[in-house]
Parts: structure tokens; C-alpha cells; sequence
């Protein structure tokens, strides 16, 4: 399971199902096993895309929001994968994704997130970043979030939620050379909780991807008690671009001193433990 891309699992799964008559892989797996390693063989055997949508209901179902696993299920994806999820969701759950989103949210962060389920007006990602637009946006974060009557959130989510992950890089940059300000900095001063979260891991990504999953993948380790979920969604979602998991491999061994292996073998246990060891040795 650990080492077959997101297509070979897609194609497994589908088999699985032909030739076994009336049977699903992810529910077989899900009665054959337990715990973390039921829920980690869970998500691996979706695939790339369906697991999103499985996380997006895991996130959300229940008492309270678990908003880590939201955001980053959510924000990060091409409106095809947005799309897919949302059909995915619906055949799952039998409810709409975008409903049950916003009903878990209130006020400005629900806006923020039904902007980053839209599947049109975002920044094609294989197009160099508009210097003009640039400018307008690096201006127009500035005003919003420097103004004497408060921070203009909407504005700055709106231009996070629908920019291209080089147009954003674009803009932290030049707003540092413009405003002398770092823009990361400003961000998480003028914003709070939930949403700030989220347009921090939407910075953090376009301005260095490796980096931002390194530092999430030991956040979801360190201090008192292992957050499983966290740790379990973060690895499956890196492990499906082996030349990224290799390089967040690298950044933290470079930041953290260890290698993340060693990491979670130290943090797991049990056939728990050999699953995520077989996630991280997918890659070299």
C-alpha cells in the first residue's frame, strides 16, 4: 500500500472491487483492523483525492472543528480536485461538502473557506505571476491590514485563497522590499485563530512548501502525546509526491537535527508504526 502512487491505488481499489464481487478494499481493510493503523490504511487506500474528502468529514464530524485537518484538506487544491472531492463527499456521506462545511463554520472564516471550495476564479498555477497584479495585491494587503479602522480580513483572504502559489511568493517578496515588513509577520499579528491558521499554511506553502510540511509533520509530534490524525493525514498526503516526501525528508533531518524515521518510530507502535515507517521509506 505504502509504495504504490495515487493512480496504482486508484486502479487497485477498483479492482479489487471487480473482481471480488460486491466488496470494497477500504471497507475489508476497515473490518480486518483498529485504531490508528485502521485509519491510516483507510486514507491510503482512497487515494489522493477521496481522502481529502474523507478528512474534510472526519474534521467536521462530532463536537468541535478539527481545524488543521480542514485547512489543509481544503486550501492547496486545483478546482478538478475540488471537483472530484466534492462529488466524492456526496457519494460517501449522501450531503454536499460545501454545506457541511459551512455549517461548521461562522462569520468571516466561513467566507474564507466557501472561497477556497469555489472550483472557478483561482490563479492558474502554470502561469507566470502579472508584475501589475502583483503590485495591486501587495498594495491592496497592505491598506487592508494597515488601516486606523481595523483589518480588512475579506480582502486578504481573497487574495490568498484565489492566488497561484508563484503569484503569492510574489507578493510576500515585494512586500518585504516595499513596506519593509515581512509579510508572514504581519499576517499572524493581525489576525487570530482559525483564520489565521489557515492563511499562514497558505503562505507558508507557496513561499516554501518543504519547509511548511517538515515543520508540520513534527508539530504533529512534539510535546505531551502524539496528535495521531494530524500526524496520519499530513504523511499520507506527502507520501503521494515521492521527489516532495523525499525533500521534506531532507529539511527535517536539516531543522530537527534527526532523521523522521527515527522520529516515528520513537512517537508510534505496533503494525501503527510500520505503516507510517513504510510511508516515509516509500521515497529515498
Amino acid at each position: 500500500m505504502a509504495n504504490r502512487d495515487g493512480r496504482q491505488i486508484d486502479a487497485i481499489r477498483i479492482a479489487f472491487s471487480q473482481r471480488h464481487k460486491g466488496r470494497s478494499l477500504v471497507a475489508d481493510l476497515d473490518s480486518e483492523t483498529s485504531s490508528n493503523f485502521k485509519t491510516v490504511l483507510h486514507a491510503t487506500a482512497l487515494g489522493p483525492v477521496e481522502s481529502e474528502a474523507y478528512w474534510v468529514h472526519s474534521s467536521i464530524k462530532g463536537a468541535g472543528t478539527r481545524e488543521s485537518i480542514l485547512t489543509e484538506s481544503i486550501f492547496g487544491r486545483t478546482p478538478y480536485e475540488l471537483h472530484i472531492m466534492k462529488a466524492c463527499y456526496q457519494k460517501a456521506y449522501h450531503a454536499s461538502m460545501e454545506k457541511d462545511v459551512r455549517g461548521d463554520l461562522s462569520f468571516k472564516t466561513e467566507k474564507m473557506f466557501e472561497m477556497g471550495m469555489q472550483e472557478t476564479g483561482k490563479m492558474d498555477s502554470n502561469m507566470p505571476p502579472n508584475q501589475q497584479v502583483v503590485t495591486r495585491d501587495v498594495q491592496a494587503i497592505y491598506a487592508a491590514t494597515s488601516g486606523q479602522m481595523g483589518t480588512d480580513e475579506m480582502t486578504v483572504c481573497n487574495i490568498f485563497v484565489h492566488a497561484s502559489a508563484s503569484h503569492l511568493r510574489s507578493i510576500s517578496a515585494d512586500f518585504s522590499i516595499l513596506y519593509r515588513k515581512e509579510l508572514r509577520k504581519v499576517i499572524a499579528s493581525e489576525f487570530s485563530y482559525h483564520m489565521k491558521d489557515a492563511l499562514l499554511y497558505i503562505l507558508d506553502g507557496a513561499v516554501n512548501m518543504v519547509e511548511r510540511d517538515a515543520r508540520l509533520l513534527e508539530d504533529s509530534m512534539k510535546g505531551l502525546g502524539t496528535k495521531d490524525n494530524l500526524l496520519i493525514s499530513r504523511l499520507v498526503r506527502i507520501h503521494w509526491d515521492k521527489r516532495h516526501l523525499s525533500n521534506v525528508k531532507t529539511e527535517y533531518k536539516r531543522m530537527f537535527g534527526k532523521e523522521l524515521v527515527n522520529r516515528i518510530k520513537g512517537e508510534t507502535s505496533g503494525d501503527y508504526r510500520d505503516m507510517l515507517v513504510a510511508l516515509v521509506m516509500s521515497a529515498p
